[in-house]
């Protein structure tokens, strides 16, 4: 099996890319400039992905299924994230390529230990999320820009195990998380 690209949507993007069973490498990317129109958005986006496909070349994509928070979300906000993933899916299929999304709850608590996380707040509980993906990856040895690199990478120890015929050995760290 080849590379899996792990995409973890937003203005700035995390990725992560490896073969199953190898290390990943990961990153972040912000699309546009800070306020950019949909279009100019989206084009970035389309661009930047089409290049790293042609550049890495993934066997599989797999991307966080968008969240939207109720009111909390901006309408400009969910837009924004509901075209991240279409055009991605749009480009997998052009390329070729299997394209699957994740539950980003399941894929936190694969890498994690847990789905949810307190506070008393969304923006405390996500914090703590963060923090705990970030640690995680310290744990394992591997870099992490930011935070969004983090997310990506998450998501690939995700779709490493569900998605690929290689299961990686459980190290103790994840052991019984891949519930």
């Amino acid at each position: 099996m080849g590379a899996i690209l792990a995409l973890d949507l937003a203005t700035v993007t995390g990725w992560a890319i490896g073969v199953p069973g190898g290390e990943p490498v990961a990153g972040s990317h912000r699309i546009a400039e800070p306020g950019a129109a949909l279009g100019r958005f989206l084009a970035g986006y389309s661009d930047w992905l089409a290049d790293r496909i042609t550049v890495l070349e993934p066997c599989m994509l797999i991307f966080e299924a968008p969240i939207l928070t109720g009111h909390r979300t901006a309408l400009d906000t969910a837009r924004k994230l509901m075209c991240l993933a279409g055009v991605t899916e749009l480009i997998a299929h052009r390329r070729e390529i299997p394209c699957y999304e994740a539950d980003t709850g399941e894929v936190t608590k694969h890498f994690t230990g847990r789905a949810r996380y307190p506070g008393k707040s969304y923006q405390a509980r996500r914090a703590a999320k963060k923090r705990s993906v970030m640690d995680q990856c310290a744990a394992l040895g591997w870099r992490a820009a930011d935070d969004n690199a983090a997310d990506a990478l998450a998501l690939w120890t995700w779709a490493e195990f569900k998605l690929s015929t290689h299961r990686r050995e459980m190290t103790p760290l994840l052991r019984g998380r891949a519930a």
